[in-house]
């Protein structure tokens, strides 16, 4: 196997020991070969060169112009500088005043200098480009300038060779070591550039010959000059077609594919009706100087789309991290829970991060669930976590993962966290305001940066995540008490949607009564009138939560499906609870909870369930009203 760069000469004898001293001692990657039989038999060597891998050729005068023209080679002929010309000439003009300069030059500028400085009739033969170098071109030439009365030639090997072989006197301008340096670099160049450039088009090869699309690679005008074998069989190409010419014309994509693309520069999610298949195209135009060179198009069968999509869904569902409820899951037809769903709606629509307030029990998960159904990201995965269920060490490894190692029973394999498990999802931080402070740092950081780093780890995984986050407290409140970091308050608030109680939406309780005995098997049931007064008299402190509790406590004690005002009022009450504890003084929001507490004989998490609120809302409320009353007996 050859080089890759080969100098490369016909009769130059002297230029070519003098480049192939250069290149070694300089240790260019360059072979050096010289032909004994003339510009043709140069010509052949340059072919069996190219056959043992070969790309690159430096060659000198006519050479380089006889190569070039034929030659699916790059060649890199020998440049000269002013002085290269300028000794020949010089000597030419000491032995006569009729001297020609003749050659594949391309040194007019510096001729035109020559002139200025070299009196007489110097005169100056450059060939053209159109003149295919041969030593025939060379022997008329010569014998031309002759019979022009030139005495002397400067020129090039095969120029000052046929000069004294017809009796002339000759001067050859000689290679500069500069020159063979020069044209060296500028090889080596070229050949890292072609080397950067295969290794490119091989990984471009492999990664687009390894997807699961079809892909077209086309010109502006719609003509394809690259596709793969998965395009061809989509787009049922015949086989006497396949590897062939082809033009999104000929495919019946001309209007539906080329000119939307064209227009917009993008193409997203274009089902077309190809041959009686049904395809989802998209594509991208590729720009240069702001202008569409190249055009990107994806094939994929909308069937095999579809598919896809119900097996990763199926994935998700199995997992356990998806969405059960949507928006038709919401019950109600207040003009505030409207109002919520309204702005919710919108809200899917953005990846922007949703902070959700509302009193426990008002369906903040709920929300959350519809906004990621609803959301582009419905597809990937629903993870929620509750902040306030989790000690503060806990919460870190779940929320971050951890790797082996990082604590005392720590998987050995380590575990991802719910932020990575979310990748591509949603993430839903229900309690966020009990988060520590040490912990909210670390949240803002994932906010801000898109990426987390494990427990016991140092390097960060990046994570694209749509956060949404709810809370029962006021945060505005907290972040004036230093209790929660102001730019994670409003990192978080991008979004705001704030859930109304039932207390102030009593119209829907019909409504979600029926829906929740349907829910529990007894649909079609209907209450007397003074029991629905007295249900829509209750305030719900536990609002939605609060509902569903009674709603099974009340099935447990009627089995028909109508219900009395006695059997309602009992189920509204937990046995030995007093019926004045059914209504709560809303004027003191700490009675409620401290009268319920007394009547549950300290129990803490009954007092949880009969208000409708989680054991670590009520732990924290008996907090807060210890810090203003005082140590609770």
């Amino acid at each position: 196997m050859s080089s890759t760069i080969c100098y490369i000469t016909a009769d130059d004898s002297e230029t070519f020991e003098k480049a192939k001293r250069l290149f070694a001692e300089h240790q260019y990657p360059i072979e050096c070969f010289q032909s004994q039989e003339g510009p043709q038999g140069c010509d052949v060597l340059a072919h069996e060169l190219i056959e043992g891998g070969t790309r690159i050729f430096i060659a000198r005068g006519g050479q380089a112009v006889r190569l070039q023209g034929l030659l699916p080679a790059l060649v890199i002929p020998l440049y000269y500088d002013f002085f290269d010309f300028y000794k020949p000439i010089m000597q030419a003009c000491r032995v006569t005043d009729q001297v020609a300069v003749a050659g594949w030059f391309e040194q007019l500028l510096l001729f035109q200098e020559y002139k200025k400085i070299f009196p007489g009739n110097v005169r100056y033969y450059e060939f053209a480009k159109t003149q295919a170098p041969s030593l025939f071109i060379v022997q008329e030439a010569v014998r031309r300038m002759r019979q022009e009365g030139i005495q002397c030639i400067v020129g090039g090997s095969t120029v000052t060779a046929e000069a004294r072989r017809q009796g002339m006197q000759a001067f050859r301008v000689e290679v500069s070591q500069e020159a063979l340096f020069q044209a060296a670099r500028e090889a080596m160049d070229y050949e890292r550039v072609l080397k950067e450039n295969e290794i490119w088009q091989n990984t471009s090869n492999t990664i687009l010959s390894n997807i699961h699309e079809g892909y077209l690679f086309c010109t502006p005008d719609g003509k394809v000059i690259k596709r793969n074998a998965i395009a061809e069989n989509m787009l049922h190409i015949p086989e006497t077609q396949k590897g062939g010419p082809l033009t999104l014309q000929e495919l019946g994509l001309q209007e539906s594919v080329l000119a939307p693309l064209l227009h917009a520069g993008k193409l997203l999610n274009k089902t077309v009706n190809s041959r009686g298949y049904r395809l989802l195209f998209n594509g991208n135009a590729i720009l240069s100087n702001n202008r569409i060179v190249r055009l990107l198009l994806t094939v994929e069968s909308l069937d095999s789309v579809r598919s896809m999509e119900n097996s990763l869904r199926k994935g998700i569902i199995k997992s356990g991290y998806y969405a059960r409820y949507s928006f038709s899951d919401i019950v109600g037809k207040s003009a505030a829970l409207q109002t919520a769903v309204e702005t919710a709606r919108l809200y899917a629509e953005s990846s922007s991060t949703v902070l959700i307030t509302g009193e426990s029990g008002t369906g903040k998960e709920l929300f959350a669930q519809s906004l990621h159904q609803a959301s582009p990201r419905s597809q990937g995965p629903f993870v929620a976590i509750n902040c306030a269920a989790l000690p503060e060490d806990i919460l870190e490894s779940e929320l971050f993962g951890y790797v082996k190692g990082a604590f005392t029973g720590a998987r050995n394999e380590g575990k991802a966290g719910v932020f990575e498990l979310a990748d591509k999802g949603t993430i839903f931080l229900d309690e966020i305001g009990e988060v520590s402070l040490k912990l909210q740092a670390k949240l803002l950081r994932v906010l801000q940066e898109k990426e987390i780093t494990r427990v016991g780890d140092n390097r960060t995984i990046s994570i694209d995540v749509r956060v949404i986050a709810a809370t029962n407290r006021n945060l505005m409140e907290a972040v004036r008490g230093k209790s929660f970091r102001e730019d994670l308050f409003y990192r978080i608030c991008v979004l705001s949607l704030d859930l109304p109680p039932l207390r102030q939406r009593k119209e829907d309780i019909p409504l979600l009564l029926d829906r929740l005995l349907e829910k529990n098997g007894r649909p079609n049931s209907h209450f007397s009138d003074t029991a629905m007064q007295a249900l829509l008299s209750y305030d719900w402190p536990g609002n939605v939560r609060e509902v569903g509790n009674f709603v099974e406590r009340l099935i447990i004690l009627e089995k028909n499906t109508f219900f009395e005002d006695t059997i309602v009022r009992r189920a509204m009450l937990q046995p030995g609870t007093p019926p004045s504890a059914a209504h709560y003084i809303e004027e003191d929001p700490d009675e409620q909870i401290l009268q319920m507490l007394r009547e549950c004989m300290g129990n803490r998490q009954e007092t949880a369930k009969r208000l409708g609120i989680s054991r670590n809302t009520l732990w924290r409320r008996l907090k807060e009203i210890e810090a203003r009353r005082g140590k609770l007996a």
